[in-house]
C-alpha cells in the first residue's frame, strides 16, 4: 500500500504541476504486480501454483513494457497492462480462495486471505471495463475520462483498501 500511495502523491503532484504523470502508471503495474506475486507465493502452498506465480512476474513485464511501447509510448494511461495484470490477479485469487485452509479458522470471514483475495476480485473486476473505456475517452476527452476514472475508480478503490485493511486486521489479531 506504502508504494501505490507513493505513486499517487507523485501522479498528483505532478498532474498539479502540468507535468506528464501518466507514465508512472506504465511503471508501477509491472511493480504492483510482483508485490501482489511476492505475496500470494507467500500464501500459496502447492508448488505448481508457486512456480507458475514465479515465471509469471518476468512474462508480465515483458509483456506490459511492449504493450507500453506499442500502444502508449509510456505517455497514455496503461489500460490493457492494467486489465492483463487483472486477470493473472484474479487467477491467483480464485486459486488461493479455493485452497484456504478452513482448519485455521472457524469462520471464512475471519481468514485474512479472504478479504484481501476478495478485495482483489471485486476491483479488478470493476475496472475491467472502465480501463478499456479510460484509455479511449483520454484521447478524446479528457476531462470527460477524469470525471469517469474518479465515479468509477474512487468506490472500487474504497473497497479494494476496505478489504485489506480487514485482511490486514483479521492478519493481526490471529497473531
Amino acid at each position: 500500500m506504502g508504494v501505490t500511495l507513493g505513486v499517487e502523491l507523485w501522479a498528483d503532484w505532478c498532474h498539479s504541476e502540468q507535468q506528464p504523470f501518466l507514465w508512472l502508471y506504465n511503471v508501477f503495474v509491472i511493480i504492483e504486480y510482483s508485490l501482489l506475486c511476492w505475496y500470494f507465493i507467500g500464501v500459496t502452498t502447492r508448488a505448481v501454483i508457486r512456480r507458475f506465480i514465479g515465471w509469471s512476474i518476468p512474462v508480465f513485464a515483458v509483456i506490459s513494457i511492449v504493450v507500453s511501447f506499442q500502444l502508449y509510448n509510456f505517455r497514455d494511461f496503461p489500460g490493457q497492462n492494467i486489465n492483463i495484470e487483472g486477470m493473472l490477479i484474479t487467477v491467483l485469487c480464485v486459486s488461493v480462495l479455493f485452497n484456504l485452509d478452513s482448519r485455521l479458522y472457524k469462520n471464512i470471514t475471519r481468514h485474512p486471505d479472504f478479504w484481501i483475495c476478495c478485495g482483489w476480485l471485486v476491483f479488478y473486476a470493476g475496472t475491467f471495463f472502465s480501463n478499456g473505456l479510460l484509455t479511449y475517452l483520454m484521447n478524446q476527452h479528457l476531462d470527460y475520462a477524469q470525471k469517469v476514472f474518479e465515479i468509477l475508480n474512487r468506490p472500487l478503490n474504497l473497497i479494494l483498501y476496505s478489504c485489506l485493511i480487514v485482511g490486514l486486521i483479521c492478519a493481526l489479531l490471529r497473531k
